[in-house]
């Protein structure tokens, strides 16, 4: 299958990851180590090892080596979490796309390998995919097999056929359920598309913008590679040409654009980071006009210095967030040089390492801002970072001007574009008529007989939520659990608790989860539920979910994973239970993907896993034992419930010394809310860096307009961050150090620095819409009231699907506005869009309009200086029916500038 010289670097490189996880083990180990893992994690990882030798021995010679490549190339908590014959699923699949596929012989062996046979994409779990997509897409016959190019064209509008934008919360799911579901974010439909277009033999991966400088949030998208060249396309967004989709004009404004490198060997692409074993690709200057930036390391006496990690960050949500990280080299071409090829808007620049002086080893750090978007002459820049032993602490706020690129995008031409309408429209009706057969009204009518009243309804909204998964509920919503029940629960209905179960899930979890999980959670938890109040025993004891990792039954495997011995020891004091699980699980950070959490079973049999996944696996192990625990939602630290409160098992709870009030400023309503965790961040110096903590996690502390928070003594920072329409952000930034029994108060407030002058009024012409009964409303009849919004849409489309996303996302703050929002759509067809109809129900008081032709939004567009058919069309207009703000298209963060302006913000 690959060449000799290939191969012969692919075994190297797999003989030595197999040994990877039995060298971890070796060495010393702990007292408790030996009451707990005993030597079972040795005959796991030669169990392991077996398993892939037998799976190999009984292999072609041509899946042997496919499968030997995905051995070498992939994270280590993929070798423990999945078995052996998954991959050689892969690797089957790609021997015959290698061989007979309709591709073959057309692409590269390198290419091949990374970007088609790969298993990987990027955190989702891994389940059996790619005959499953070649198969449903090849049933279809739509798609053509002459050129590459054609058939990713085909691909990605078989994709808009069965999935859409949906916002969801942060955990990837698998192509397979999001197929299920018809639904999943932009990271969720890039690694739909990416698998569909491997599965037939095309070459693709998933890229990012890891962070807009623009606008808040980020984006994915897919690449596709086509005869020695890579195209972009929108996942699911398709078009009839690549390189085109509704984010260039955001992309052109980017600073980052990447992709994920899971092999071994070298890329040939430009590395901006590692995630441990994988390297960061930066693609930007595919999308964006760049300059070469060059940072100089110094220490304060300017000795250049080698080593140093330095991070590029810009202002996203509220927060510096990195978006490439690049150590200063140890050559003399580049000695204390870190260099990187970027946008032209401002970065903040973030460095830390050692310095070697005759004390020893010296850790400096040192930090600030690069300001690219005056350089745009320039194709080359070079600033210099002062390296000290500590952040500067002014114990005072500045504010400054966060500057974004600004737009380089060129429309595309409209060539093609009805036909590619008109597909796309046969794409959509296809969807909506799946997302109808979703619900099982038989099926579900008998399993709803169980509840009665509230509960009923209830019942009803957690099956039509779960989508293409809803057997699954009725599955364990069914389930005969009196044998195991507490007798307190079996009186009334002897139901009820099931939904306190399903209640403790994200709606993601409906979409995927199996019964078995719950069934095991349950019975595992159940004789601890008389001892605890329901409040603690449901989401922090029962409840599958700790964070965003793959749900698999291991509660009950826990539970008799530890001796008797150690077991009561545990209980008696929960907190040894961190400390020994910090000790005796191996991290191997160069070896794995960091964005991936191993399943807490086999992180304990294997030995082996992240900090992250050490904090999974032990509140999984807490909850298997009856012990209430959690991850907090401030700072992410394990937990465990004592009977009164919950307290830190990482470090001692009389730690928190220092008391810190945030404060909202009741002086203005134009100021950021304690709750909004997009225009501000609380960080604090740890690990060498600013790390952010969370505290709109904990809203049911804020009480009044004021947040009290126990922290402990160091160095901390607040930024708050004001967006202008043009991308730009005032920025207030307040560091300041807590000292042990200090008490401080911090208002959070709003940069006060003079904003751009705002845009001028423009009266718009009157215009005519309908009303749902078919009576014509022209502006100039509609009532005189301060601004109002208009808002044209264009539903089952991407840009308007992500500002339906956005306004639902904020109903609360849309539903307390005493303004007028009139929302326009083509046909009263487009109301029975899916998303179209959630936001009404969550927006009652919209006034729906139709609007039959294009004409009134072309012609509103152009008055007011936007582009010409670029849907959705947004206009806040004041009583004089002047339009004081305008969007075309769709840009992250639309609902919220709406807001501000709605407002007079």
């Amino acid at each position: 299958m690959f060449s000799t010289k290939y191969y012969d670097e692919i075994t190297t490189e797999f003989r030595r990851r197999m040994e990877l996880p039995e060298k971890s083990i070796c060495g010393k180990v702990s007292s408790v180590k030996q009451k707990i893992l005993s030597d079972r994690t040795e005959d796991f990882l030669r169990e392991k090892k077996k398993e892939i030798q037998d799976v190999m021995a009984d292999c072609t010679e041509e899946e042997r080596q496919a499968l030997t490549f995905l051995y070498s190339a992939m994270p280590v908590s993929d070798m423990l979490d999945y078995p052996a014959a998954l991959f050689l699923d892969y690797a089957k699949h790609g021997v015959y796309l290698w061989q007979d596929g309709p591709f073959s012989g057309r692409i590269p062996e390198h290419i091949f390998a990374d970007y088609v046979l790969h298993h990987r994409i990027n955190n989702e779990d891994i389940t059996k995919t790619r005959k499953f997509f070649h198969d449903r897409i090849q049933e279809t016959g739509s798609v053509r097999t002459d050129f590459l190019y054609n058939a990713a064209v085909d691909i990605n509008y078989w994709c808009a056929g069965e999935a859409t934008y949906r916002s969801t919360d942060n955990r990837t799911q698998n192509p397979c359920t999001m197929y299920g579901a018809a639904i999943g974010r932009c990271g969720e439909e890039s690694t739909l598309t990416v698998t569909a277009l491997r599965s037939m033999g095309v070459p693709a991966r998933q890229v990012y913008a890891p962070l807009w400088s623009h606008c808040d949030d980020n984006h994915a998208w897919v690449e596709v590679w086509c005869d020695g060249q890579w195209y972009f396309l929108g996942a699911c967004e398709p078009e009839p040409l690549l390189n085109r989709g509704w984010f260039q004009e955001a992309s052109s404004r980017a600073m980052m654009v990447h992709s994920r490198w899971f092999d071994s060997c070298e890329p040939k692409e430009e590395q901006v980071g590692k995630k441990g074993a994988v390297r960061i690709l930066n693609h930007l200057s595919r999308y964006a006009p760049t300059v070469s930036l060059s940072v100089k390391a110094e220490d304060e006496e300017g000795n250049l210095l080698p080593g140093v990690k330095v991070e590029f960050q810009v202002l996203n949500q509220g927060a510096f967030g990195t978006i490439a990280e690049v150590w200063t080299g140890c050559e003399p071409e580049n000695y204390g040089i870190a260099g990187l090829v970027t946008g032209y808007g401002d970065l903040q620049v973030s460095a830390g390492g050692y310095r070697e002086s005759h004390k020893g080893k010296e850790w400096l750090y040192g930090e600030r801002r690069i300001p690219l978007h005056c350089m745009e002459d320039k194709q080359k820049a070079e600033f210099v970072v002062k390296m000290k032993s500590l952040p500067e602490c002014p114990e005072e706020s500045m504010e400054f001007v966060f500057h974004a690129p600004r737009t380089g995008y060129k429309a595309f031409s409209s060539d093609r574009e009805e036909a590619g309408k008109q597909r796309l429209d046969e794409m959509i009706l296809h969807r909506n008529q799946k997302e109808k057969n979703f619900y099982e009204e038989a099926e579900a009518s008998n399993v709803l007989m169980l509840f009665k009243g509230q509960n009923r309804s209830q019942a009803e909204e957690i099956l039509r939520s779960a989508r293409g998964n809803m057997r699954e509920m009725i599955r364990f919503l069914e389930w005969d659990a009196a044998e195991y029940l507490p007798s307190a629960w079996k009186k009334g209905d002897g139901h009820e608790w099931k939904l306190k179960v399903l209640n403790t899930l994200r709606e993601k979890d409906y979409w995927d989860i199996d019964a078995d999980i719950l069934k095991d959670c349950c019975i595992n938890a159940f004789p601890y539920a008389e001892n605890l109040p329901e409040d603690i025993f449901f989401p922090f004891l029962l409840s599958p979910r700790v964070s965003d990792e793959m749900l698999r039954p291991c509660r009950t495997m826990l539970s008799r994973y530890l001796s008797k011995d150690v077991t009561e020891e545990v209980r008696k004091c929960p907190a040894i239970l961190w400390k020994a699980v910090d000790e005796e699980i191996r991290s191997l950070p160069k070896e794995e993907y960091e964005d991936l959490i191993t399943s807490s079973y086999h992180c304990l049999r294997g030995g082996i896993g992240s900090r992250h996944s050490k904090k999974v696996l032990c509140v999984n192990l807490c909850r298997s034992l009856g012990i209430p625990a959690r991850l907090n939602p401030f700072d992410g630290t394990v937990e465990y419930y004592d009977g009164e409160d919950f307290t830190a098992a990482e470090y001692l709870a009389d730690d928190r010394k220092c008391r810190l009030i945030l404060c909202e400023d009741d002086s203005t309503e134009h100021r950021p809310k304690l709750s909004d965790w997009e225009h501000y961040s609380l960080e604090r110096f740890e690990e060498g860096r600013f790390l952010r903590l969370w505290p709109h996690q904990i809203p049911d502390r804020i009480k009044d307009g004021e947040l009290e928070l126990k922290l402990r003594t160091g160095i901390y920072r607040i930024l708050t961050s004001d967006r202008r329409k043009n991308g730009d952000q005032i920025v207030k930034m307040t560091v300041f150090s807590l000292k042990e029994g200090e008490d401080r108060r911090e208002t959070l407030s709003f940069g006060k620095l003079q904003e751009e002058s705002g845009a001028a009024e423009v009266p718009v012409k009157d215009f005519v819409l309908k009303t749902l009964k078919g009576t014509d409303m022209a502006l100039s009849e509609m009532p005189e009231e301060e601004n109002v919004l208009f808002l044209w849409l264009e539903p089952g489309r991407e840009p308007t699907e992500h500002i339906l996303n956005e306004l639902y996302d904020k109903r609360r703050e849309f539903a307390e506005l005493k303004n007028s929002l009139y929302v326009i759509v083509k046909n009263s067809e487009d109301l029975k869009n899916v998303t179209v109809q959630r936001t009404i129900k969550a927006l009652p008081r919209l006034s729906l309009f139709i609007d039959d032709s294009d004409e009134n939004a072309a012609a509103l567009a152009q008055q007011v200086g936007e582009e010409k058919g670029n849907l959705p069309l947004a206009l806040v207009l004041n009583h004089e029916k002047k339009c004081l703000y305008s969007s075309a298209g769709y840009n992250v963060g639309l609902a919220d500038a709406l807001l501000k302006n709605l407002l007079n913000m």
